[in-house]
């Protein structure tokens, strides 16, 4: 995000907040890494739009009630809010109009029993609420929703650091404080 059209002042900060002698200073990450791609994911995405990339891949809706049906996979729905963006959920929007179930993300209860030594429902629960997760943080990046920050302080090198998905407020405030 610049100051102006001509961006000859570079980007310019969002969020600036100063205590003492430093100052940070959080900007929209213009280069995020891809949550899907970049990292390594627990569940999969899969979804049905030809028009847009909503997910890992792209599948048919008997692809998906196959997976669905299948008792060895967990699973929660995906809705997507498209309306000059993009929002993902795992619990829908309330408009008729621009959103709806776009698809899945689900693991296996194999692939939980590897990663956790278990798949009791507790075990089960706990995944769930990570899969929500993972929603939730690739529906930041598709929104550009990811910050970074940048220290100055008087005399110093300037300390910054990049891909935070959370509040830009809540960033500025650890990152002055050293929790981040």
């Amino acid at each position: 995000m610049s100051c102006c059209a001509c961006n000859c002042h570079g980007p310019q900060a969002i969020v600036e907040k100063t205590e003492g002698k430093r100052t940070v200073k959080i900007f929209v990450d213009e280069e995020p890494l891809n949550p899907r791609t970049d990292w390594e994911p627990l569940g999969t995405i899969l979804y049905t739009s030809s028009r847009y990339t909503l997910g890992d891949k792209r599948v048919s809706s008997e692809e998906i009630e196959e997976i669905i049906a299948d008792v060895n996979n967990v699973y929660l729905p995906v809705y997507a809010y498209i309306h000059g963006g993009i929002a993902l959920s795992t619990g829908g929007f309330n408009d008729p109009w621009d959103s709806g179930q776009c698809g899945i993300i689900y693991i296996s209860k194999e692939k939980i029993a590897k990663e956790y030594g278990d798949a009791t429902p507790a075990t089960v629960e706990k995944v769930l609420g990570y899969l929500k997760g993972e929603v939730e943080t690739f529906s930041k990046y598709l929104k550009g929703e990811v910050y970074g920050y940048v220290i100055e302080e008087e005399g110093e090198e300037p300390e910054s650091c990049w891909g935070f998905f959370e509040d830009p407020s809540k960033l500025a405030k650890d990152a002055l404080a050293g929790n981040v």
